[in-house]
C-alpha cells in the first residue's frame, strides 16, 4: 500500500458495494447435473406396448425334457409336473445411460395357484427360444441344472408373486437386475418363472 493513503481509503483494486447493496446470487456450481427426465415405456406383444417384437419365452416341462415350446407367446408354470417359465425381453433398442426407477411386469393369469407363491429369477446362462428345453438351453448345450434350476439362475429372487384369480396382475421387478442388463446388454439372458 502507499504510505500516504489514509486508512478511511479503500485501495483502488477493490471495488467496494454501500453496506445496502444486494449482491446478485452465486452461479450454478460448473458440474451442475440435470434432473433425471423419467420415462415410462411397456415392451411385449400386447396391444398398446411402445416396443413391439422384443419377447421371448418358453415353457420347460420336466415330463416332455426334450421339446421346445418356444414362442407360443405364453409360459407356464406348475409344481407337479414340473414346469418353468422363461422370459425376456430384448431391451438393446434403448438409449444407452437410463436407469430404472420403476420396472412392472403385467401378466395375464389363466390358471392361478392356490398356495404359495411364483419366484422370478434372473437367469445367469444364456438360452434360445426355438430349441430351449427341460435338458438343453439351447441346442447342444445342456443347462447347468435341468429346467434353468439353481445352477442356472440366480440364488435371490428378483420378484414374487401369488396370483389367487385370473386376469391381470402385476409384478414389481427388482430394479438393480434391470438396471445391470441396461448398462451391460449381453448380461441380460432374461428370467426364470418357478
Amino acid at each position: 500500500p502507499d504510505a500516504e493513503a489514509d486508512a478511511d481509503e479503500v485501495p483502488s483494486s477493490f471495488d467496494a458495494a454501500p453496506a445496502d447493496a444486494a449482491l446478485p446470487p452465486p452461479p450454478p456450481p460448473p458440474d451442475a447435473a440435470t434432473p433425471p427426465v423419467a420415462i415410462t415405456l411397456s415392451f411385449g406383444e400386447r396391444q398398446g406396448a411402445d416396443v413391439h417384437n422384443v419377447t421371448f419365452d418358453v415353457t420347460l416341462n420336466e415330463d416332455n425334457p426334450d421339446s421346445s415350446s418356444g414362442g407360443a407367446g405364453t409360459v407356464g408354470i406348475d409344481a407337479a409336473p414340473r414346469a418353468s417359465g422363461l422370459l425376456q425381453f430384448d431391451l438393446s433398442s434403448l438409449p444407452g445411460g437410463l436407469h430404472c426407477l420403476q420396472a412392472t411386469l403385467s401378466i395375464s393369469v389363466n390358471e392361478p395357484i392356490e398356495t404359495g407363491e411364483y419366484q422370478i429369477f434372473y437367469l445367469t446362462e444364456s438360452w434360445r427360444e426355438n430349441t430351449a428345453s427341460w435338458n438343453q438351453r439351447r441346442s447342444g448345450s445342456a443347462w447347468r441344472e435341468a429346467g434353468a434350476g439353481p445352477a442356472s439362475h440366480a440364488a435371490t429372487p428378483m420378484a414374487t408373486t401369488a396370483p389367487r384369480s385370473n386376469g391381470f396382475t402385476d409384478v414389481a421387478l427388482d430394479c438393480a437386475t434391470v438396471d445391470g442388463w441396461l448398462a451391460s446388454p449381453s448380461s441380460n439372458f432374461g428370467m426364470v418363472w418357478i
